[in-house]
C-alpha cells in the first residue's frame, strides 16, 4: 500500500511539473505574439521650456507635440507619461502629473487622449447617461463639449473637441481644476498661424498666416473740435482717447476690417465708468464713432475682470470684448451685421440678432491673446 502511493505521488508531481512547463512555454510564445502584433507607439514629443518675456509663462513649460501638431502650458514641476496604455482606439495618450507621490496611473491627475471619432461619440453618450448635459465649449478656436459627471466617487470634468479624423478627450479631476484650466486654455494647434507681438502696447497673439493686418497709430483725440459748451458736465479732466488699431482682413480686396483689435485711453477710469462716459458721449453724437455700448455681460478674461458687449450703428453689430490694463481698455472687436436667420445661415447669433462673422478666427484671436507683463 505504501509503495502505491509512493507511485501515484509520483505520478501526481510529474502531472504538474509538465503542466507547468506548458504554462511557461503558452505564456512566452503569447507574449512574442503579442509583441509583434501590438503597434508600435508614437515617437515621444520635445518638451522645450516657454518663452522668458511672457509673465502667463512664469512657473510653466510648453510640451510640444510635432506628430500630432499641437502644444499647451503645463507646471514647470509636473512630468508625464506617454503612451501609458495601448488601445485600438486611442492614437495617443498623455498623462500626469506622474511626479506626484500619490500619482496613480489608473487616476491621474490629468489626461490627453486622441481618439477615433466613434469612440469620442461613444464616450460623450456614456458621460450624459451618468447625467451630465454637456455645455458648449471653444478650445484652440474649435467649438466642443464640456462635461462634468461623479464616476467611482470622483467628480470628474471631460472636454471633448471633434477634428476631421480624430478627436480630442481632456480629462482631470475636481482636484485639479486650475491646473486643467491653464493647460486647456494654453492648447494650440500648430499649423498656419502666425505670432503677432507689440512691444509698445505690451500684448502678443497669434492669427491665421492668410490674413492680412494692418496698425495704425492714433495721436487724436475723441473730442477734438467738439465746442466746449457742448462738453460742459460731460468730459471728465481728460478725453478718452483711442491709441492704436489693430486690423485684420481675410483679403487685400475686402476694404473694411473684419476684425480689430483697439487700444484706448482709460483715464482712469474703471471699465464701467469708462464704459458710461463711452455712451453718454455717443448719445451726444461726440465720440467713439456713434457706437452705442449695450448688452453688457461681465466676463473674465486672463483672469482680469472684463466685459462682453456689443456695439455698432447703422445695421452693425459688433462684437466687443473690453479687457481694463495699466488705464488703457484693449478692446476685441468682432465684425457683424443685423440680420435675419435665413440671410446667415452659418453666424447667425439669436441672443443678438445678428449674424457675427468670422467666428472661429476670433476666437483664435481671443484664446491666444496675451499681455507681455
Amino acid at each position: 500500500m505504501n509503495i502505491l502511493n509512493r507511485r501515484w505521488l509520483l505520478i501526481v508531481v510529474m502531472l504538474v511539473a509538465l503542466g507547468i512547463l506548458i504554462a511557461i512555454v503558452g505564456w512566452m510564445f503569447s507574449e512574442h505574439f503579442n509583441n509583434q502584433n501590438q503597434p508600435m507607439p508614437p515617437a515621444s514629443p520635445t518638451v522645450s521650456s516657454a518663452p522668458s518675456p511672457a509673465s502667463s509663462t512664469d512657473g510653466m513649460k510648453t510640451y510640444t507635440n510635432t506628430e500630432f501638431g499641437f502644444e499647451f502650458q503645463y507646471p514647470e514641476n509636473w512630468s508625464f507619461e506617454i503612451n501609458s496604455f495601448y488601445s485600438p482606439f486611442s492614437k495617443f495618450n498623455l498623462q500626469g502629473n506622474t511626479s506626484d507621490k500619490n500619482y496613480n496611473p489608473l487616476n491621474p491627475a490629468f489626461m490627453i487622449n486622441i481618439v477615433t471619432p466613434d469612440f469620442a461619440e461613444g464616450a460623450a453618450i456614456s458621460m450624459q447617461n451618468l447625467g451630465s448635459a454637456g455645455s458648449e465649449i471653444v478650445i484652440a478656436a474649435i467649438k466642443g463639449m464640456k462635461y462634468t459627471y461623479t464616476f467611482e466617487g470622483r467628480v470628474l470634468i471631460d472636454i471633448i473637441i471633434p477634428l476631421k479624423s480624430t478627436a480630442i478627450i481632456f480629462e482631470t479631476d475636481q482636484r485639479h481644476v486650475d491646473t486643467f484650466n491653464q493647460v486647456v486654455t494654453s492648447f494650440k494647434f500648430l499649423s498656419g498661424m502666425k505670432t503677432y507681438r507689440n512691444e509698445k502696447y505690451g500684448f502678443k497673439l497669434e492669427y491665421p498666416e492668410k490674413y492680412i493686418i494692418k496698425e495704425n497709430e492714433i495721436s487724436w483725440d475723441s473730442e477734438v473740435g467738439v465746442p466746449e459748451d457742448r462738453l460742459k458736465g460731460y468730459r471728465y479732466e481728460k478725453p478718452v482717447s483711442p491709441l492704436f488699431y489693430l486690423e485684420f482682413y481675410s483679403s487685400s480686396t475686402i476694404k473694411n476690417p473684419e476684425i480689430t483689435i483697439a487700444v484706448y485711453n482709460a483715464n482712469k477710469l474703471n471699465i464701467n465708468k469708462w464704459i458710461d462716459y463711452i455712451n453718454k458721449g455717443v448719445k451726444q453724437r461726440l465720440i467713439y464713432e456713434g457706437r452705442y455700448i449695450s448688452n453688457i455681460e461681465s466676463i473674465f478674461v486672463l483672469g482680469i475682470e472684463s466685459v462682453k458687449a456689443l456695439s455698432g450703428c447703422c445695421m452693425e453689430c459688433v462684437m466687443n470684448i473690453f479687457i481694463p490694463k495699466e488705464n488703457k481698455i484693449y478692446d476685441l472687436k468682432q465684425d457683424g451685421s443685423i440680420s435675419l436667420p435665413q440671410e446667415c445661415p452659418n453666424g447667425f447669433n439669436e441672443r443678438y440678432g445678428c449674424c457675427l462673422q468670422n467666428e472661429d478666427v476670433f476666437n483664435q484671436i481671443l484664446t491666444t491673446f496675451k499681455f507681455l507683463k
